[in-house]
């Protein structure tokens, strides 16, 4: 080493570097050292360069960046090792040679520079400094690799003599700026292709980035947008608002906060924007808040049209049950007459021929009211306001009952009918008895009326339905079966298997539909097989829960009351003269006698404690309803409850309940037989001692 540096002092660079001044001319010494004195105390003047040329050369060799120093002509005077290492040279193979024709021979773009433009070599010329990150050097391989460079010009007693070049290699950063790059132009794609509008805010709100659509949205000039005026872009926005006290306060809410919100902003053009905000997250500290805006005006119209729509149907379907509720009360109270006085009629002494006519009578009678049963049921399907009522029953009373109906038509047509119950079958169940019969005779009913001869057979059997204990009730026919098309639409309101059949049969198509929904209240079935003609089976699988246990009827007189009715005394309350004179003449024929009133008012005038054995009150009336007047009524007792039976034509769901509600004790819909009002009164009836 002592060698080397010898041979500099003795013979130095012609560019004089290693004794020069770096930057400034005249000699000012603001670069790589400078000093004054003698810092080696008494040494020689030759032993002082050798020391400060050492220490020169460890300190540049001990560099991180690339270090080269360059004469006058753009010769090397200086390579330190990491200079040569980058650039893939010793630095015997470049000391004295151009730095152009050797590592920075050509552009960035791969074109040669000429001498005199060669920004490296520019320092040397016009002594100023220059620092570039576009540059390329060229290693000895023709490899080539992107530098950060300065170039600074050296003066030696004011004379420009050189530049000393410092680079480093940024491979590594221009890779992860080009990544960048792609990253933010993926971004940008990605934020402009948004269906939303994005803003991007710091911590002060200062606006980093937006997209076009948040412009559109807010219809934001491109000025305002370039302009970077935060402040007027705020008070744009808030200008087109409904509520822009609101908005503003929850912007400024939200700038310290780390929640996220999601709200509704309503223009004042009529639209609507749903607005999502959500903080900024960078290395665990919140750096401002992205804002997004989605055009929900088509969605608030249709919410509007749909909330309209169902106020629409609402109205509608109140204004559908208040219309049934009144056809069914002035359907009933003339069925009622035709039933009722039929009734007497058949019972009084006829020819055949009259007997015939009463018949007929009744049978229509009883037609019509069965049209306007399905459609009260239908209704309350419709609005599902069906209710299933469980009670203990017996299933000869229900096979009996069920039967009693099908019988004599089956009779009249030459139909053989009869029914069949397995062992196994259990002889009482829980479940809505009125209801399992509603679908029975339904479908016994269509039965027998579309079968023309054969028979028909009603089976009853022990199952299983889902794990439960069930039973599978079966209706069988000789009848002349179901096409495989119409099966599909059996069970759908207002269908028929045949459309002409319900010309011929007659039927409104909705008594299937209306056992099946009541099958499944059930959590039971409805189906069927059928065969075209050989006859259809139709399956109602009804689950079995515990049987309900019945407490004990609650006296209703603290004394036993006589069986024998003759001397009890019934107050009819009816406005209806034709139902009122029936009820009467029905309870004579019972042997009670009767009392009548007009309206709730002459009920409870006519009324003391202690006069009456029951009264039968229909519910609307003019002056005072049967609601008021039982109310009032039970007011006025002060002895043993008398019972109040509603005698009505109202059947439409909750009718019962208010009934019930109001004081009364029992309910029996219109029409009515002479055999239903005995069974009412003989709920109420004592045994003799």
């Amino acid at each position: 080493m002592k060698k080397k540096i010898r041979k500099i002092v003795e013979k130095p660079p012609a560019s004089g570097f290693p004794i020069g001044s770096i930057g400034a001319p005249g000699g000012e010494s603001d670069g790589v050292w400078h000093g004054t004195g003698d810092p080696t105390g008494n040494k020689s003047t030759e032993e002082v360069l050798a020391h400060v040329s050492e220490q020169h050369e460890l300190l540049l060799s001990a560099a991180a960046e690339g270090i080269i120093g360059l004469d006058s002509r753009g010769c090397h005077t200086f390579v330190n090792p990491v200079a040569a290492r980058m650039l893939g040279y010793n630095a015997e193979e470049l000391l004295g040679k151009p730095s152009h024709s050797t590592w920075h021979h050509s552009k960035p773009d791969g074109s040669l520079y000429p001498r005199e433009a060669c920004p490296i070599y520019a320092a040397c010329q016009d002594g100023k400094a220059h620092r570039s990150s576009t540059e390329v050097f060229w290693r000895k391989d023709g490899a080539s690799f992107p530098v950060d460079y300065a170039s600074t010009p050296i003066y030696k007693q004011g004379r420009l003599v050189g530049a000393a070049i410092t680079f480093s290699n940024i491979t590594g950063r221009k890779q992860a700026e080009e990544v960048m790059r792609e990253r933010e132009t993926h971004l940008e794609a990605i934020l402009e292709a948004a269906a939303d509008g994005i803003l991007a805010v710091d911590n002060n709100g200062k606006v980093l980035r937006a997209n076009q659509r948040f412009a559109e949205i807010w219809r934001i000039p491109e000025s305002l947008m370039k302009r970077g005026d935060d402040r007027a872009l705020l008070d744009f926005v808030q200008a087109q608002l409904s509520d822009p006290n609101s908005f503003l306060k929850t912007v400024q809410s939200l700038y310290t906060s780390d929640a996220g919100v999601m709200d509704t902003l309503s223009f004042k053009d009529g639209r609507f924007f749903e607005r999502y905000s959500f903080p900024m997250i960078m290395d665990g500290i919140r750096i401002g808040r992205v804002w997004s805006f989605r055009d929900v005006t088509m969605r608030k119209s249709m919410e509007s049209k749909l909330g309209e729509a169902r106020l629409h149907a609402e109205t509608v379907a109140a204004a559908k049950s208040e219309f049934l509720a009144e056809m069914s009360h002035e359907l009933r109270s003339p069925l009622n007459g035709i039933l009722g006085f039929s009734e007497l009629l058949s019972c009084s002494p006829l020819d055949d021929e009259q007997k015939e006519y009463a018949r007929t009578i009744t049978d229509s009678g009883n037609h019509l009211l069965a049209v306007v049963n399905d459609i009260l049921d239908f209704s309350s399907l419709e609005k599902g306001a069906l209710t299933i009522h469980s009670a203990p029953l017996a299933i000869a009373g229900l096979v009996e009952s069920s039967a009693l109906a099908i019988r004599k038509a089956a009779a009249e047509k030459g139909i053989a009918f009869r029914c069949e119950v397995a062992s196994g079958v259990p002889e009482q169940i829980a479940g809505d008895e009125r209801r399992i019969r509603q679908i029975l005779i339904n479908l016994l009913g269509n039965a027998v009326k579309f079968t023309a001869s054969g028979s028909v057979v009603l089976r009853i059997a022990a199952a299983s339905a889902g794990g439960r204990p069930a039973l599978d009730f079966s209706v069988e026919d000789t009848g002349p079966g179901i096409s495989r098309e119409s099966l599909g639409h059996l069970f759908k309101p207002f269908s028929q298997a045949d459309p002409t059949t319900n010309r011929q049969f007659g039927g409104t198509g909705l008594g299937l539909a209306i056992s099946k929904h009541l099958a499944e209240a059930m959590d039971g079935s409805l189906s069927v097989v059928s065969t075209p003609g050989q006859g259809s089976t139709f399956t109602f699988l009804l689950p079995l829960s515990s049987p309900v246990s019945s407490a004990p009827p609650t006296p209703v007189s603290e004394d036993p009351v006589p069986s024998t009715p003759g001397h009890h005394l019934v107050l009819v309350v009816e406005d209806d003269r034709a139902s009122s004179r029936l009820a009467g003449k029905m309870l004579q024929n019972l042997g009670y006698r009767t009392e009548f009133a007009a309206h709730g008012a002459e009920a409870v005038e006519a009324f003391a404690p202690g006069k009456f054995f029951a009264v039968f009150m229909d519910m609307a009336m003019p002056v005072m309803d049967g609601l008021e007047a039982t109310k009032k009524i039970r007011e006025l007792e002060s002895g043993p409850r008398v019972p109040i039976i509603a005698l009505t034509a109202n059947v439409m769901l909750g009718d019962r309940e208010r009934c019930l509600a109001a004081g009364m004790d029992d309910f029996l819909s219109k029409p009515f037989k002479q055999e239903d009002l005995a069974a009412k009164l003989a709920r109420f009836v004592q045994p003799s001692a």
